[in-house]
């Protein structure tokens, strides 16, 4: 994404100087996960059940903010549920960011809207699953990677700051409550006029233009 970073700041002699740093950067990829899935006969009971790391029936953690790829086989399809066993117990499919187009494939993104329990099922035999827990990714997140330039603007926007012991007080002008800083970084159109010398400094512009406009002058 691009954009750019505004720093304002001022001289020994109370010059205001505007900067800004122009930024292209990439963002992260979106964290992504293959688990595959294999069948083995239930050792706890009759049928076949899923087998996940060498584990029978393995209850799972999925992290928000993950793609998941279960790779199963197309003889038993794998599917999501908020109830246990899914439709073999009166559950349905959840199918929120659930993608089954693929044979053999069942991707699924875990996000902040997905239920905290989720349990997953063969569609096609019974018992044959179990459980998710969602949860947060406790990981570090991401580098930001810069990708082209960063260019670093600085602007000397006016000759004297319109308040201290160099400037204009602006109780004098009837503004005690302006701020030249905080007036400048929010309105970017009297920041502009500042630059091209059609005013002096940011109260003049608030006196002549900003105040009729209802231009904020301050935090207060």
């Amino acid at each position: 994404f691009s954009g750019f970073s505004p720093i304002i700041g001022m001289t020994k002699d109370k010059e205001l100087l505007w900067s800004y740093i122009n930024h292209d950067y990439d963002q992260p990829p979106s964290p992504s996960e293959t688990i595959n899935v294999s069948i083995a006969p239930n050792d706890n009971g009759s049928g076949n059940v899923y087998v996940i790391d060498n584990e029978q029936k393995k209850s799972l953690e999925l992290k928000i903010g993950t793609t998941y790829t279960f790779n199963h086989p197309t003889n038993h399809p794998l599917r999501f549920s908020t109830t246990s066993d899914g439709r073999h117990n009166g559950g349905s499919q959840y199918t929120n960011n659930v993608n089954t187009n693929q044979n053999g494939k069942t991707i699924i993104t875990i996000d902040t809207q997905t239920p905290k329990n989720l349990y997953y099922f063969c569609n096609i035999h019974q018992n044959m699953g179990s459980s998710i827990v969602t949860k947060e990714d406790e990981s570090p997140g991401g580098d930001v990677v810069i990708n082209g330039k960063v260019e670093v603007v600085t602007v000397k926007l006016n000759k004297k700051l319109s308040t201290g012991p160099n400037g204009i007080d602006p109780a004098l002008k009837g503004e005690a409550g302006f701020n030249e800083f905080y007036y400048l970084l929010h309105n970017p159109e009297a920041r502009e006029a500042v630059k091209s010398g059609a005013y002096e400094n940011g109260l003049e512009h608030y006196i002549d233009i900003g105040k009729g406009l209802g231009y904020k002058s301050s935090t207060l």
